[in-house]
């Protein structure tokens, strides 16, 4: 009986690794390519979830873009953000990365540190990432932020005369109203050129 119970067990396991592995591969195999030539894309695997920028309808009689890089103040070169939302799906996502003092120190590794929630002037002074998905187990969208050394984003071109920078991270990020709740951003990639992003839609 030890032996069945033992084999039922890892049998148990090995599915639920397998369904894990798929959920992970289905959303790697539908990121966008990680390039460095200013293709204006965003993908990352958010708990498994895909989520890439989607135009869709706004609200109040606005329509929000999907993907948009902003500069910092007071020079727009002291930070760069990207916010990326999927406007599209019946339920939204959005992330919004901050990336401090890419202009100074261009191609290297950037340690993602804790997000407070706000974003430019109001946020904090170094990198950060945070996101607002919809979770399944509790049927109500969250918020989740960084925390102090939970990653690493890697801008790989910075192009300061063309107005591209790609990069890549993967980052912890914890449930701001459940510090117990930790999910993964995973196989993150963008590649943006801030001259032909604002003309860009994305179905």
């Amino acid at each position: 009986m030890k032996t069945i119970h033992l084999l039922f067990c890892t049998l148990a396991i090995t599915l639920a690794s397998c369904d894990n592995n798929d959920d992970a591969s289905s959303c790697e195999s539908s990121l966008p390519p990680s390039t460095t030539t200013g293709a204006n894309t965003f993908g990352a695997c958010i708990n498994g979830k895909l989520l890439i920028p989607r135009s869709g309808g706004g609200s109040f009689g606005t329509t929000p873009d999907a993907l948009s890089r902003l500069g910092g103040y007071p020079l727009t070169t002291d930070y760069y953000e990207l916010e990326v939302r999927d406007l599209k799906s019946s339920r939204t996502s959005r992330l919004l990365l901050h990336m401090d003092n890419v202009h100074g120190n261009g191609v290297t590794n950037y340690v993602i540190n804790e997000s407070n929630g706000q974003s430019n002037i109001d946020g904090l002074d170094h990198t950060y990432i945070h996101c607002r998905i919809f979770d399944d187990k509790s049927g109500q969208y969250q918020n989740y932020r960084s925390f102090e050394n939970s990653g690493i984003l890697t801008i790989i071109r910075y192009d300061y005369e063309l107005g591209i920078f790609s990069g890549n991270f993967n980052v912890w990020v914890k449930n701001s109203a459940n510090q117990n709740d930790s999910i993964q951003i995973t196989n993150a990639r963008f590649d943006i050129n801030g001259y032909t992003l604002p003309n860009i839609s994305f179905p």
